[in-house]
């Protein structure tokens, strides 16, 4: 009987809340970027959320299942987002930054598993050590078709200089706040068009050390990430212009 009373106003206030975050606009603060009030509303998000596609996307969905971790987390206080750059020595995207996260074995349960374990023997962290925020919509890479799903984690105050990184995988791993990557002066766009295609348009962020531009599918999912966890402080809207 408790657990049953216990239950119902659980889903009450979860109603509650939800009603208020799609009538009154929610903004969020540095300070609180990552507190538990951020937390829900970003989870509300995901529920609705859509990934950002190009124009020829169906003919990827055949193609094998991916996972990214998304390391939410604070360097020296400041809420951050880590990466990692792919080691010169792998056939496949070379030198190129992005997530830590990797293929889906058989023995995945699911694609959280999926990020989760690749971060894990990529760059060293814990499975214990990310609390998962939930998924976002995957999209398709350019070059293979693999269908990438994002997985936001918060992983709380992080030394990189800590990881055990996989140097056969990662040549180098490092973060930027989420202040720089919302600072408009570091957004721009590039536009990719073919001929006989209206083409589509994807973000770049510059800033950080040399090697560090953001770009491709990685970029895309920055941008979907800022738009969810910093609304008010992220305003860069992508548009494509035919």
């Amino acid at each position: 009987m408790q657990n049953g009373i216990r239950n119902f106003i659980v889903q009450k206030h979860f109603r509650i809340c939800l009603h208020l975050c799609k009538r009154y606009k929610h903004t969020v603060v540095l300070d609180e970027m990552f507190n538990e009030t951020n937390k829900f509303h970003v989870q509300t998000k995901l529920q609705t959320s859509h990934p950002l596609l190009r124009p020829d996307s169906q003919k990827y969905k055949a193609k094998r299942p991916a996972a990214v971790l998304v390391p939410m987390c604070y360097v020296n206080g400041e809420p951050s987002l880590l990466f990692m750059m792919r080691s010169q020595h792998l056939n496949n995207h070379r030198g190129e930054v992005c997530f830590p996260g990797g293929m889906q074995d058989p023995s995945d349960k699911d694609t959280v598993h999926t990020a989760l374990r690749e971060t894990h023997e990529e760059i060293g962290m814990s499975q214990d050590q990310v609390d998962v925020w939930g998924n976002l919509s995957g999209s398709p890479t350019s070059r293979t078709g693999n269908w990438v799903t994002p997985v936001l984690g918060f992983c709380g105050e992080i030394d990189i200089s800590q990881l055990k990184l996989n140097h056969r995988e990662v040549e180098e791993v490092f973060t930027r706040s989420i202040s720089s990557l919302c600072h408009p002066p570091s957004i721009r766009s590039t536009q990719w068009r073919y001929p006989g295609s209206q083409g589509y348009t994807l973000p770049v962020y510059l800033g950080g050390k040399p090697g560090h531009r953001i770009w491709g599918l990685t970029a895309v999912i920055v941008h979907q990430v800022l738009t969810i966890i910093a609304p008010g402080l992220y305003t860069f809207k992508l548009r494509h212009h035919r």
